[in-house]
């Protein structure tokens, strides 16, 4: 679908949670995604697996050799030709370290700050792509969202989203929270994926609950707010947003694991039996010329409803404890929206249309929703 622009007081929201940036992505607003020209694509190139394998250790070995080290750096280096993941994380972190000069830094590469920043990023990259290491992913994920341009050594590192992305991804798939949390901030900001960053919110913040040791309690409350700032202002939009998108808002709209199985089992068939009456719909609006739509067609539509009805207000009337304020809007919006398609359809259901949409209006001037907000125009899919 095409890209949503958030409201300023969520854009507020969001930006408020003030996760130090030495640790978050705060991306500006000139951090561009790489778009993978030639020059920018040729900077990548001394940080593939393949090349840092024949420098890196040829290097190591020779610096082992030839330097006066301390026993602390040449441990720590040993460790390092001998292919120790946490080694050449740690390594890469003291020698971006501002205060590296003084230590192993100046030891390897003395002034030449332009070696030592582009040494620590292969460490860090073998460490990531070939050792699969969960603090070196995050941390690249951070250098490749910002970039890496020092003025003092002439280093420079184009920022790349996709890189980005990709590492923190990787960290996030085995607990990284903050990974997590920095996904879903850059695919909001870089595409204006309002679904995904929902998502990711979720994941972030429920990881206090699914793997607590995982978990920072600060970290945890950045996400809630995002997510609680996210939730909000996709239910001002929801109506521009796709039937499986809104299907996806609910089941990643709450982020405190208190909804049920059945909450979201019961969800999933609504989905499927309205977009299954959707279709039935479409096909009979193109068959109309040749067949009278009222006759099966509209029976096979009112079937589905009806299943997607039945499942809806299973949702809200008895399985409603611990759904977030997201999750009863659009249950009780998606009802009202089934309800509205039935009564045309069969009258019996008039009074209980009626109702669900008084209910539907009581939970809009509660949540401080106007009619513009939520999925008004679908019911028109149905007609």
């Amino acid at each position: 679908s095409a890209r949503l622009i958030i409201t300023a007081a969520a854009i507020c929201l969001l930006l408020s949670t003030n996760i130090p940036y030495s640790d978050a992505v705060e991306t500006t607003t000139s951090t561009q995604q790489n778009t993978g020209n030639a020059g920018s694509d040729r900077a990548y190139d001394d940080y593939d697996v393949a090349v840092i394998e024949k420098g890196l250790f040829p290097f190591i070995e020779q610096i082992l050799i030839s330097q006066n080290l301390t026993p602390e750096h040449t441990s720590l280096l040993q460790k390092v030709a001998a292919g120790d993941a946490d080694a050449m994380f740690t390594a890469a972190k003291e020698l971006q370290s501002p205060d590296s000069d003084k230590a192993l830094g100046q030891s390897l590469f003395g002034d030449k700050k332009h070696s030592k920043l582009k040494f620590a990023l292969q460490l860090c990259t073998y460490a990531a792509d070939a050792k699969d290491h969960t603090l070196a992913q995050a941390r690249l994920g951070r250098i490749y969202a910002d970039g890496i341009d020092d003025d003092e050594s002439g280093f420079k590192l184009p920022p790349s989203i996709e890189r980005a992305l990709h590492y923190y991804r990787q960290a996030g798939d085995k607990g990284h929270q903050h990974a997590l949390y920095n996904v879903g901030v850059l695919v909001y900001e870089h595409y204006g994926d309002m679904v995904g960053a929902l998502q990711y919110f979720q994941g972030a913040g429920m990881l206090a609950i699914s793997h607590p040791s995982l978990a920072d309690a600060k970290i945890t409350g950045y996400a809630k707010d995002a997510h609680n700032a996210m939730a909000t202002d996709i239910l001002r939009m929801s109506s521009q947003l796709s039937l499986k998108e809104v299907g996806d808002c609910f089941l990643f709209g709450n982020v405190d694991g208190s909804v049920s199985d059945i909450v979201n089992k019961k969800w999933e068939e609504a989905i499927v039996a309205i977009d299954v009456a959707r279709n039935l719909s479409n096909e009979n609006s193109d068959d109309k010329e040749e067949k009278d739509s009222s006759s099966g067609g509209s029976v096979d539509i009112k079937g589905s409803m009806i299943e997607a009805n039945n499942a809806l207000a299973a949702i809200c009337y008895d399985h409603y404890e611990g759904l977030s304020n997201m999750q009863v809007f659009l249950a009780f919006e998606f009802l009202n929206d089934v309800l509205a398609v039935l009564a045309q359809l069969d009258n019996t259901y008039a009074e209980d249309a009626r109702k669900t949409s008084a209910a539907l209006e009581n939970i809009r001037a509660t949540m401080g929703l106007d009619k513009k907000g939520g999925n008004n125009n679908k019911k028109d899919d149905f007609k």
